[in-house]
């Protein structure tokens, strides 16, 4: 093969190895500032997201299962879930930025589905409709509670300081081994893992990390 045709291809093999993604196993979430309610709902088992320069960006603990979702609509990407559900814990170890810009502080926060309204404050304000909303963990005890969408995003501005919600877009899971993380063609950081229904199936969920909405 001449050189010149191998250019191309280390070219693209730099540019894939910029953007990789290292994800690592961690133990049962044990911190004390976690109410025992939350932990007992949690997966033994975690995922550390780990920046391409080795730097570690999340550290996720899903729930061991999701209850099945009685009112499920057929306009989402997670129809499973049900509004306002809560679907894990996030440990940001050096703060992090929601999909709107928004700074959201070092620490621990549950993360909670919630679906953006059909309306036009909220139309062609990202690719999906579906979100997961981060709450500081210490303010919200039960993993079972039932939020509105006024209640939820007041619950999750606590996350960023400000008057908004702190909310991360969930996309379609990508085909790979779980968990993973990826960066997509719009340069979005994203984490993947399969999250288990109460009827014991599982089904692969993908939120975006890092990365900013269009402004």
């Amino acid at each position: 093969m001449r050189l010149r045709h191998l250019f191309p291809i280390v070219l693209i093999l730099l540019a894939v190895s910029a953007f990789a993604q290292k994800v690592e196993k961690l133990p049962a979430l044990d911190d004390a500032s976690v109410p025992a309610a939350v932990k007992g709902v949690l997966d033994p088992a975690g995922s550390r997201v780990l920046l391409a320069d080795g730097t570690p960006l999340a550290e996720v603990w899903l729930r061991k299962s999701t209850p099945k979702n009685a009112a499920a609509a057929s306009d989402v990407l997670y129809p499973q879930l049900a509004l306002s559900q809560m679907v894990g814990v996030v440990r940001f170890p050096n703060g992090a930025k929601d999909f709107r810009g928004h700074a959201v502080k070092p620490g621990l926060y549950t993360m909670r589905y919630l679906v953006q309204p059909n309306d036009g404050d909220h139309m062609g304000t990202s690719p999906n409709p579906d979100f997961l909303l981060t709450v500081p963990v210490a303010d919200d005890p039960d993993p079972n509670a039932k939020m509105d969408f006024k209640q939820l995003s007041s619950a999750s501005a606590r996350s960023s300081g400000t008057r908004h919600p702190a909310v991360f877009e969930m996309m379609g899971p990508e085909p790979g081994d779980l968990p993973r993380a990826y960066t997509n063609a719009d340069s979005y950081l994203i984490f993947s893992a399969n999250l288990k229904g109460d009827d014991g199936k599982s089904f692969p969920i993908a939120v975006v990390l890092k990365g900013q909405a269009p402004q």
